[in-house]
């Protein structure tokens, strides 16, 4: 019942709001960004292993989102509920109880959901996350160094 587990995710995941997915899409894209900038000032590969482990884990762990990882995630939600629904002959009440979800967020399951109230407000926010938050205070804080060279 592996597959219940991403249908109630991709649920949660496809009926949050636009402004808390931004936000998590900022956030996760800061911890991504510094996981491989850490990685890079590492010069063995038991340091960049744990670099990379750390902040990886903490996005995780802050529930923040990816966008490509919940390309995989919400995918694989979509397969599992066209599979249960399957299963149960059609039957969305069913497949809601089978599922620990509501037959709205059932519903709202779908590909162009995922798309327009997962996909985009998650990239805008990795791109702002990872431009603004990390790339531009990297090069403010680099930008004397690069002029020596």
């Amino acid at each position: 019942m592996a597959g219940a587990n991403f249908v109630s995710a991709s649920v949660g995941k496809v009926t949050a709001p636009f402004h808390e997915l931004f936000i998590r899409g900022i956030f996760c894209n800061v911890f991504v960004c510094m996981a491989v900038w850490t990685a890079t000032s590492e010069s063995n590969l038991t340091g960049k292993f744990f670099a990379i482990l750390w902040m990886i884990a903490a996005f995780v762990a802050c529930s923040m989102e990816h966008c490509v990882a919940n390309m995989f995630i919400i995918t694989s939600g979509l397969i599992a509920k066209a599979h249960y629904l399957a299963e149960v002959g059609g039957d969305m009440n069913a497949l809601a109880h089978l599922v620990h979800s509501s037959v709205d967020g059932l519903n709202s399951l779908n590909v162009g959901s995922f798309f327009v109230k997962n996909l985009i407000p998650l990239t805008l926010g990795n791109i702002v996350g990872g431009l603004f938050f990390v790339g531009l205070v990297g090069f403010v804080v680099n930008k004397f160094e690069m002029k020596k060279d």
